[in-house]
């Protein structure tokens, strides 16, 4: 399932696998369980110790005695594989990974790197209709897109008795000062887009923040690129204690977002191997922020250098004043002082007599139109953004 220009999904689904899923439930330490099923085609060739009853399903399993088991398994051995060529490959590899392993940077991709985590459950596809395959991939095809559309990685889907789950994380990959806020637009994103979709449940997520293992994991004839850590487990326990359609946050996630979207404290979530109960949050949406009236900045120190630039500046405003609009453009570097160099816009414009709005565009929007512009006009004609 999935998109081919992010990357194809393996999944395997169905009513086998949710009862794989229950008979580990009911398994205790050193058991082997399997369905009546199984135990009805083996027959004679296993003994059967005693059956076990799932209290939901009523689904019966056999746990297995310690006999001898007489099969013949002769097996010729397979003719050496050729590897498939790599534009074959192409389709199910994300592409960031693709092009590290065709340049030979294999060992970039193993390092511990800052990361957020987001776990999602979907529940309200049948796996065993006919249906079940264009649904998923669907949901995954627009699941993938929101989360490019943040630059963040869709590592993987895993469909269990319990519902389906989806790991995403933004920092693996590709890292921005912004992830945290990155991921929680992807929730609300995901929540909203399977809401439209009609047969699937309220999602249930969970976000965390911290550092993670990112890398290959594998042998050499099979590997797969992933990152795991103690925050990845978190997440997805974030997620199982959110309730239909409820963004859980850990509390480094909170601090780091919690200018950009509204909250309700919930119930401290106990850890096994933490002291104290972990703080947890519940997103209840994206705050609407006020425009930025600017205001004369206060440097104790005057500007030093920057003369032709100052110049052209006062020229402009001298020029905006006439009525004659100007548009000025300040690019650089991080670090090179362009946010000291609009502070002296801002003070000379108001010695002028000029009134400042500001706005601002992050990095994933910038494909919205007037985006930057949502908040000045907002400001100059005084609307209230709710």
């Amino acid at each position: 399932v999935g998109d081919p220009t992010v990357h194809y999904m393996d999944s395997i689904a169905g009513g086998t696998v949710a009862r794989t899923s229950t008979a580990e439930h009911l398994a205790t330490k050193g058991d082997v369980l399997i369905d009546e099923a199984t135990a009805n085609a083996l027959g004679e060739k296993i003994s059967i110790k005693e059956w076990r009853e799932d209290p939901e399903s009523h689904e019966r399993f056999a746990v297995i005695g310690n006999s001898e088991w007489q099969f013949d398994l002769r097996l010729e051995q397979p003719a050496a594989i050729r590897p498939p060529a790599p534009n074959k490959l192409r389709v199910w590899l994300h592409g960031t990974v693709y092009e590290r392993e065709q340049a030979g940077d294999e060992s970039f991709l193993t390092e511990f790197r800052p990361c957020v985590a987001l776990f999602m459950r979907f529940i309200g596809i049948d796996y065993d209709a006919d249906i079940a395959e264009k649904q998923l991939d669907t949901f995954i095809r627009q699941a993938q897109s929101i989360v490019e559309r943040y630059d963040g990685t869709f590592l993987q889907i895993t469909i269990g008795d319990k519902g389906s789950y989806a790991y995403i994380n933004f920092g693996a990959l590709s890292v921005h000062e912004d992830d945290a806020r990155r991921a929680v637009k992807t929730a609300l994103d995901l929540k909203k887009a399977a809401e439209g979709l009609g047969f699937l449940e309220p999602l249930q997520m969970g976000i965390t923040q911290g550092v993670l293992r990112v890398g290959a994991y594998g042998g050499k004839t099979r590997s797969t690129f992933g990152a795991l850590g103690d925050e990845v487990n978190l997440s997805a326990r974030l997620m199982t204690n959110a309730i239909a359609g409820e963004i859980l946050l850990s509390g480094h996630v909170h601090k780091a977002v919690a200018n950009d979207f509204s909250f309700e404290p919930r119930a401290p979530l106990a850890m096994k191997g933490k002291a104290e109960p972990l703080p947890v949050f519940a997103v209840t949406g994206e705050r609407q922020q006020r425009a930025i009236r600017l205001q004369e900045p206060t440097y104790g120190l005057p500007m030093v250098g920057r003369t032709q630039e100052l110049q052209i500046i006062n020229d402009r405003l001298d020029l905006a004043e006439q009525g004659k609009g100007q548009v000025i453009g300040i690019i650089a570097e991080a670090g090179m002082g362009k946010s000291r160099l609009v502070a002296e816009v801002i003070r000379a414009a108001r010695k002028k007599g000029f009134a400042g709005y500001g706005g601002a565009c992050q990095s994933d929007a910038v494909n919205t139109p007037y985006q930057t512009w949502k908040s000045i006009w907002g400001a100059f004609f005084d609307v209230d953004p709710s």
